[in-house]
């Protein structure tokens, strides 16, 4: 069933009765020992949510591959026209494929056919490995002007906000510095008129007498 993974078709679930379309190969990063740089398939449902399962478990005989030329089942996924938007649209919501068509023409980029698919599998593998949705990872695509995109780049980002969010330390003004300074200048004023405890203590019971 392996190389049916890159073949023209959709996978339906067993139990569920539900079809998906595979985006694309991806390796797993994570501090799981059993799971790091392991094979996973990220692939999509009707309702446009990304899934990722480890391909063993993929290929394990739950889902049964369909071709598109047989008439689908169950909650069926649309065979998509061969275009730049349809293959945006496996990931994204109509607008924001919309959207990010129009993001890549103001760049002068704009999208092949064969670029859309391969943009649309790093924004469902983005979208899977920091959590957030497809259309939410196209969003910071288009608000940094990005051509592509890369999960460590929003993670980058992530860690950059986070560390410019941390309080500054604030340095004294003008006005704070001279006063600052007036009091250390006390301090060694005092300093010199009583050299020791013992010979402050002395010049107090001389006063006294």
């Amino acid at each position: 069933m392996r190389e049916n993974l890159t073949a023209a078709g959709r996978w339906r679930h067993k139990k569920r009765d539900s079809e998906y379309r595979i985006v694309c190969l991806a390796t797993m990063q994570t501090a799981d020992n059993a799971l790091d740089e392991a094979e996973v398939v990220v692939y999509v449902d009707a309702e446009k949510r990304v899934w990722v399962r480890p391909l063993a478990e993929f290929l394990d005989g739950r889902f049964d591959f369909i071709p598109d030329h047989l008439p689908a089942t169950g909650n069926m996924v649309a065979v998509p026209k061969k275009t730049p938007r349809a293959a945006l649209e496996q990931v994204l919501s109509p607008q924001k494929a919309a959207d990010l068509i129009e993001h890549r023409q103001r760049l002068r980029k704009p999208l092949t056919l064969r670029a859309a698919e391969l943009l649309a599998g790093k924004i469902a593998e983005a979208a899977a490995v920091c959590g957030m949705t497809a259309d939410d990872v196209a969003d910071q695509m288009i608000v940094n002007g990005w051509q592509g995109i890369e999960a460590q780049w929003l993670q980058n980002r992530h860690v950059g906000n986070s560390r410019a969010a941390l309080p500054q330390r604030q340095t004294p003004n003008a006005a704070g510095a001279r006063l600052i300074e007036r009091i250390r200048q006390n301090g060694q004023q005092d300093r010199d008129d009583y050299p020791d405890d013992q010979l402050a203590h002395e010049r107090i019971r001389g006063s006294e007498r």
